[in-house]
């Protein structure tokens, strides 16, 4: 048995939807999103490294992207691999 069609409309089109916001604010990234690292969060970043805080987690906290994460502490030296994990499962 089939499904009665919603408004004749077969392939999903847009048609009746509100059309979608024209801010940037999405797309925008971060509120730090490429402006220079001050030591006040450099020292933050250390401290969440050590506290095996997940990157994510610390982007959100710092206000910057995951991958901005990642190149700074490659930049400084610094691992974010998990310290507290046993080595063979």
């Amino acid at each position: 048995m089939k499904s009665p069609r919603r408004n004749g409309n077969r392939s999903g089109s847009s048609r009746g939807k509100a059309p979608r916001s024209t801010s940037r604010q999405a797309s925008e990234g971060p509120v730090n999103a490429r402006k220079p690292w001050s030591d006040r969060e450099v020292e933050r970043l250390k401290e969440l490294a050590l506290q095996n805080t997940p990157t994510r987690v610390m982007g959100l906290k710092l206000l910057r992207s995951p991958g901005s994460i990642y190149s700074k502490a490659a930049a400084i030296g610094l691992s974010l691999k998990p310290s507290n994990q046993r080595p063979y499962g």
